[in-house]
């Protein structure tokens, strides 16, 4: 086996293990539970002491919670390996139980704060999305599997939502949310673009629920809107600056670990989206070192939105194969540009156009382009019967 890879195997396995107290307390629940729950004595002898503690095993494990249990003794017992492996499976692979009943749940248990907890729902919800998306691809995208995907996305969702609405800090509670609406809006319009290119379905179920909490998020992000006291307004956008910073080191590392899976346009593009939120947060730090503390916020919230849309974009053109920049620009050809700047302006323009949040949180980076300022761009349009537009 390769020595690199098989570094890359024990990184991943070191993320996964459990600390030395997990551990005891899992131990000691499993032996509360044996101690408690003898198996019963048939007086018949047994040929081999092995094949009885084959049958004890299977006997404990032909339970739901002891599955569940059993695979995660695995997992830790293996050193993550498996984990590392069933990353990248898909409903009806072999590994797949894994990867949604153990490694997942266990990261969600380890998420301490509501930003992380509605971080990682949202990137499990993310992951449903790809799934069904990778199917289609595939042509193995069943009806049943349809029903299923669409009740993890929704369990995700809304757990992603409880949490966002937890978080106490307003504006990255806003930003957050903007966030998510902007990912939630991209990804329904790769679905309709499968969806059209492969003559397949990911289901109507699927993307009405994906539109629904693209609303939901941006309602939030509209309402947390001038919450908070002004003493920690700059702190709040110090916090939000820094958060705009990490996301846009993702993206670049992204771009760059799909290089050789983007074609050329792709790739220009990608690296042109990843120029507009650097210049969006360029901007937010100015407006902050002048001491416009909302201004700074609406600038970081943008290129947080850029770099969420950029995200989706480069993972749906390096893995599905499909054009996925070039469907922004198709969009944004097509929508009106608006940009309300008064939370009256806010309410009328939803009125109007149907939109779940403000426009400068969920609008497109080729508007930001026009001024750096993330102003006078695209109002994204969630009722949309076609499939939400990119221009976000």
């Amino acid at each position: 086996m390769n020595k690199n890879y098989e570094k890359l195997i024990r990184a991943a396995g070191e993320d996964v293990r459990l600390t030395p107290e997990m551990r005891e307390r899992m131990r000691g629940a499993v032996m509360t539970h044996v101690r408690e729950n003898p198996r019963a004595r048939t007086g018949v002898p047994v040929p081999s002491p092995y094949v009885s503690q084959a049958a004890a095993i299977f006997a404990y494990v032909n339970r739901p919670w002891a599955r569940a249990l059993a695979l995660l003794l695995i997992v830790v017992l293996s050193g993550g390996t498996l984990s590392y492996a069933a990353e990248g499976t898909l409903p009806g692979d072999t590994l797949y139980p894994l990867k949604v009943d153990v490694t997942e749940p266990v990261r969600t248990y380890l998420a301490a704060t509501p930003f992380a907890k509605a971080s990682w729902e949202m990137t499990l919800a993310a992951r449903r999305i790809d799934e069904a998306a990778t199917l289609a691809v595939d042509g193995r995208f069943a009806s049943s599997t349809a029903l299923t995907l669409t009740a993890a996305f929704e369990s995700h969702a809304r757990s992603a939502l409880a949490d966002a609405a937890d978080e106490r800090d307003p504006a990255a509670r806003a930003a957050l949310s903007a966030t998510f609406a902007t990912r939630l809006s991209a990804y329904d319009a790769v679905l309709a673009h499968v969806d059209a290119r492969y003559g397949t379905t990911t289901d109507g179920t699927l993307r009405a629920a994906i539109a629904a909490r693209a609303v939901s998020f941006a309602d939030i992000a509209s309402s947390t809107e001038g919450e908070g006291e002004r003493a920690h307004a700059q702190a709040d956008a110090a916090h939000l600056g820094a958060r705009a910073s990490a996301a846009i080191d993702d993206s670049a590392n992204l771009i760059g670990n799909s290089r050789g899976q983007l074609d050329a346009a792709s790739a220009a593009s990608a690296e042109s989206d990843l120029e507009t939120a650097t210049n969006l947060a360029a901007k937010g730090n100015e407006l902050l070192n002048h001491h416009d503390t909302e201004g700074a916020q609406h600038a970081f919230q943008d290129s947080l939105s850029a770099t969420a849309r950029l995200d989706v974009l480069t993972h749906a053109a390096a893995n599905l194969k499909i054009p996925a920049f070039s469907l922004a620009t198709t969009s944004a050809s097509t929508t009106t540009s608006a940009a309300p700047e008064t939370r009256d302006g806010e309410q009328r323009a939803r009125s109007a156009s149907g939109n779940g949040g403000r426009s400068s949180a969920a609008s497109s980076p080729e508007g930001a382009s026009r001024d750096g300022t993330g102003e006078g761009r695209d109002l994204p349009n969630p009722g949309s019967g076609s499939g939400l537009p990119l221009n976000l």
